[in-house]
């Protein structure tokens, strides 16, 4: 099973850390199917009726337990829990089976759903760090020595990769540039979709490529845009007591054995030493203690760098990562975790102690428990999770908040009739809004791994110009930007919204009764 990769599940690790304070509202015990959908420039909205059709898919196939959704900017992640004793290998074929003619309920640009078992227990954890080659050259060496052949091992279930950046191409247009052509965004994507084959170097002659003429004058690409070949930010960054690292987890499968994956991998390690050139440190830490950080949601990633420093801070902490998910325009949502080597108690207190005293740190701890409310109104759940949170936060007991942070972003509102009009098409008017954040447009394959070619034009939309039936548009004459409240993440179970709490309790039991929700709003306390 190939491991997770950046930016191509850009919010993977958001996910997972959202999905681990997901739990079933009864054992399932059995095996579990994650099934996931890319469908890039998708906001989470959109992404929900996603989430819907592969839920009720799931759902019908034999002997499920339970289902939990995930709908995320871009991405959608159902993971579907099976009964005790269903035999793994047909759980695969069941859900593979349903989600057959899944296709067609898709959205066009929705990629097909990927299917895989979900990861068990973490078994390892490794860190890597150059002082001499970017994180993107990094990337590529830990994927060809360490990653891909772990991923191979008997009994591994997942390498979840931080901190990687990945290598794209990206194509930042000048609008003004642009316009002064005559040319328009989509004429841009659709050359580089044409001009992209799959192989090695598939780049090089971008700067070079014609998009049009003018006066008998070749309009090249580098004459309305800028072609980088730079690392995508990863959505996952990892820092160290030294400095900015990529760090790795191992997870067995489901029924796997934390002693014999563990074997394997020291073969694997004295492999990896070998391959990885003089200037490449590589560190297997200890699986110690696990402290989830709750944060601001409009904090920035940046916030990691100074939670490194407030945990290198406390006395005796030993070696540790702190691992911080994105926190931007496009996905507001920012937890963060702290990877001690340590196994003290002392030691977990001092740093929990420490970070609680940083303003932006809503909550920090070693979740053992999960509550959860469930219900089918979104706005009565948003209302009950706080009265929630109030009760967790007076009994000492709130780590992290579960679907409800919401962040005010600019949100394009299209009249489309008023477009239709203009006789401008609507496919030219979505490209041009996933433009304006990042669009994908084609892939092309490095030496190592697959790497996107994103185009961007960042710009007013009374800059950005589309072809009508009169000549070129400003998107403005159609389109208005409203601030509006988006959610991070949307959150189902078993086909209901849902939010909830991550919480550290001695009395489980007593949580059940820590709220009392309204009659139409269930409760349900989900122990680790």
């Amino acid at each position: 099973m190939p491991p997770v990769r950046y930016p191509s599940r850009r919010r993977r690790w958001l996910v997972l850390a959202t999905l681990c304070a997901c739990h079933r509202s009864q054992p399932a015990a059995g095996p579990a199917i994650e099934v996931s959908v890319t469908d890039p420039g998708a906001t989470v909205s959109e992404v929900e009726g996603v989430t819907q059709v592969v839920e009720s898919r799931c759902r019908q196939a034999p002997h499920v337990a339970h289902l939990h959704g995930v709908s995320l900017e871009g991405l959608s992640l159902v993971t579907v829990e099976f009964e005790r004793g269903t035999d793994a290998n047909a759980t695969f074929g069941a859900v593979r089976d349903q989600l057959r003619t899944v296709r067609d309920l898709l959205p066009p640009a929705a990629n097909d759903p990927a299917i895989q078992r979900a990861p068990g227990p973490e078994a390892a954890r490794y860190v890597f760090r150059s002082d001499v080659l970017p994180l993107t050259k990094l990337g590529d060496m830990v994927e060809s020595s360490w990653s891909s052949p772990v991923a191979q091992t008997a009994g591994v279930g997942r390498v979840v990769e931080c901190g990687d950046f990945l290598p794209r191409a990206l194509v930042d247009v000048d609008a003004t540039a642009l316009a002064g052509t005559g040319l328009t965004i989509t004429d841009v994507a659709t050359a580089l979709k044409a001009a992209i084959s799959p192989g090695p170097g598939a780049t090089a002659g971008l700067r070079v490529l014609v998009l049009g003429t003018a006066n008998g004058a070749p309009i090249r690409l580098a004459d309305v845009a800028k072609i980088v070949d730079a690392g995508a930010p990863p959505a996952c960054r990892a820092y160290d007591e030294h400095g900015a690292v990529i760090e790795t987890t191992v997870r067995i499968h489901q029924t796997g054995d934390v002693a014999t994956v563990r074997a394997a991998l020291g073969g694997l390690e004295s492999k990896a030493r070998l391959a990885l050139p003089p200037g490449v440190t590589f560190q297997p830490r200890p699986v110690g203690r696990t402290l989830v950080v709750d944060l601001d949601p409009d904090v920035a990633t940046a916030s990691a760098i100074t939670l490194r420093d407030v945990v290198g801070g406390v006395a005796g902490v030993g070696p540790f990562v702190v691992e911080i998910g994105p926190a931007t325009d496009a996905d507001p949502r920012a937890i963060a975790r702290v990877l001690l080597a340590s196994t003290d108690e002392g030691t977990a207190g001092r740093v929990l102690a420490a970070l609680r005293n940083v303003p932006f740190v809503r909550g920090a701890g070693e979740p053992n428990a999960t509550v959860l409310l469930r219900g089918a109104d979104r706005a009565a759940l948003a209302t009950a999770a706080e009265a929630l949170y109030a009760a967790l936060a007076a009994r000492g007991e709130l780590v992290v908040r579960l679907g409800t942070d919401r962040h005010a972003r600019p949100v394009p509102h299209v009249d489309e009739a008023l477009a239709r009009k203009l006789g401008v098409s609507m496919k030219d008017v979505q490209l041009a809004l996933e433009a304006r954040t990042g669009k994908t447009v084609a892939t092309f394959l490095t030496d190592v791994r697959p790497a996107p070619v994103v185009l961007r034009i960042d710009a007013a939309l009374d800059q950005v110009f589309l072809r009508g039936g009169a000549g070129l548009v400003p998107m403005s004459a159609f389109t208005s930007l409203r601030a509006e409240p988006v959610p991070a993440a949307l959150l189902y179970e078993d086909g209901f919204p849902t939010v909830g709490a991550r919480v550290r309790t001695k009395d489980a039991s007593g949580l059940q009764h820590a709220y009392t929700p309204p009659a139409d709003i269930e409760l349900r306390v989900v122990p680790d």
